[in-house]
């Protein structure tokens, strides 16, 4: 099966099971703190998944504006300028 069949989940898991990334562990001479360092091996397709961000982004914005416009209607209320409900741009 092609990786642009795949649901995004699929792609997404096939991605990291490509061990893509590695992390190292790094402890102070003092041993007061750790940090790690991330480096990534395979870069992430930002081309196809950014695609997915910008739709997913959209949908949560129209989902919130049709919550905010039912909250303005609550109990039957008009609200006194219905253009300027909604979320803001």
């Amino acid at each position: 099966m092609r990786s642009s069949t795949l649901p995004t989940c699929a792609r997404i898991s096939l991605w990291v099971a490509g061990a893509p990334y590695t992390v190292e562990p790094r402890i102070s001479d003092d041993r007061t703190t750790v940090s790690f360092l991330a480096k990534i091996v395979a870069p992430l397709p930002t081309d196809e998944w950014s695609l997915y961000l910008g739709d997913a982004l959209h949908a949560l914005r129209s989902a919130l504006d049709a919550c905010v416009w039912e909250l303005a209607h609550l109990d039957g209320h008009e609200p006194p300028n219905p253009r300027m409900v909604g979320c803001p741009e």
